[in-house]
């Protein structure tokens, strides 16, 4: 399998990116210099996506990834 590691965990690293890898099968791995940021995502264990695709609106739950701060 796959992995990677996508350097911020913002709305585009999470929702674009951290999406498209997770629906593509890959260990994804977030790495953020925010700690509320990163213990959010590590509390909760998930977060949800809205996905617009050109035929209809999916929302997706992602799970499984893995999070560390950037010190």
């Amino acid at each position: 399998m796959n992995h990677i590691v996508i350097i911020g965990a913002g709305k585009e690293g999470k929702a674009y990116l951290g999406e498209v890898y997770d629906a593509a099968g890959w260990n994804v791995t977030f790495l953020d210099k925010d700690s509320r940021v990163v213990e959010a995502l590590k509390e909760t264990g998930q977060y949800h996506v809205t996905v617009l695709r050109k035929d209809r609106t999916e929302q997706r739950t992602i799970t499984g990834y893995e999070t560390y701060r950037d010190r």
